[in-house]
């Protein structure tokens, strides 16, 4: 069986809006542009497997199961309507 290729992407300003979190977090002590810009791609690449290992996870505890999940867990509320 081959599954469909889906194309999703996330948004410039989706990307602008976890940067600025992380960057209220963290504090980077350098005014080099190429480090800083290195550090964002970084960072993006890094959210990205995490997601990615996040959703393969859910997969693999319901779908593959076919069990429902429980989205009255605190961690799923906000997932319900996806």
């Amino acid at each position: 069986m081959v599954r469909e290729a889906r194309c999703f992407f996330v948004s410039n300003r989706d990307k602008e809006l976890v940067w600025k979190a992380v960057t209220t977090v963290f504090t980077f002590d350098t005014n080099d542009e190429e480090l800083m810009v290195r550090i964002y791609d970084r960072t993006m690449k890094k959210m990205v497997v995490l997601f990615q290992n996040w959703k393969k996870s859910l997969y693999n505890k319901f779908v593959k199961k076919n069990e429902p999940s429980d989205f009255n867990l605190k961690q799923f509320v906000k997932l319900r309507a996806f």
